[in-house]
């Protein structure tokens, strides 16, 4: 399966061991991850502003990243109401991608459900579609 995993879910994943790091641990092992750069910035703008990481130890989590994942384009032509340009150019490129899955905790996001041929999907239902249910949160 390619997988698309939205700025949320990989900044949770760096973070705290739980769900979002299963997540991503499970794309890494068994699917193909997929990155956009509208994620890659965001990414990057998050882990200097919020997380305060050192610029060495971003540009090596980048790097693993863009290492590990397959770089996709946003399709051209796909319009997605009520959302904003950032979030817009995610669906976008998980569809150009074409991902069979974009997985995000942002709300405006999942309530699109599905987007082309693209299964939107919280991390706790993304992981429990792929069989690995638990109490971890």
């Amino acid at each position: 399966m390619r997988v698309l995993l939205d700025t949320n879910v990989l900044l949770s994943a760096f973070a705290v061991r739980g769900l979002c790091s299963d997540v991503l641990r499970e794309v890494l092992q068994r699917h193909e991850l997929l990155w956009c750069d509208q994620v890659v910035l965001e990414v990057e703008r998050n882990l200097a502003r919020k997380f305060r990481m050192p610029a060495g130890e971003i540009a090596s989590l980048l790097g693993f990243l863009e290492d590990a994942a397959a770089r996709v384009e946003p399709a051209p032509g796909v319009a997605v109401p009520g959302l904003d340009q950032g979030d817009e150019a995610v669906v976008r490129a998980a569809v150009g991608g074409r991902a069979d899955f974009l997985v995000t905790g942002d709300a405006a996001i999942l309530r699109i459900g599905r987007c082309g041929g693209t299964e939107i999907l919280s991390p706790r239902a993304f992981r429990e579609r792929m069989g690995g249910g638990g109490a971890r949160s």
